[in-house]
């Protein structure tokens, strides 16, 4: 982060560490972040950003793993003849059925 003072000079500007992480910090995030809470909720509790926590968990190499799908996705099968605006771009039989469908457009 850049902080911009005000010298007799100008304004200049240095770069300023909001937070530093002393080892509870770190324990505190280690614990909240295996108990399931989000980056943002643990930003608050220690009073940084979302941004800081996210890059601390990197650093320490914590990763939440793989969520289970909250949804029950349906999967449909695929419709065997297009119909509409694709039908009539694509029709069936591939290149030769392209080619067909030009001779016929253009007689």
């Amino acid at each position: 982060m850049a902080i911009r003072e005000a010298t007799t000079c100008g304004w200049q500007s240095r770069i300023v560490s909001p937070m530093s992480w002393d080892a509870k910090d770190v324990a505190l995030l280690k614990k909240l972040w295996s108990e399931g809470q989000s980056a943002a909720q643990i930003a608050h509790r220690l009073g940084c950003s979302r941004d800081a926590v996210c890059a601390k968990l990197i650093r320490l190499g914590l990763k939440r793993g793989h969520k289970p799908p909250t949804a029950k996705p349906r999967i449909r099968p695929i419709a065997e003849a297009k119909t509409g605006v694709l039908g009539r771009l694509c029709p069936p039989g591939g290149k030769e059925g392209v080619a067909q469908a030009r001779s016929e457009a253009t007689c």
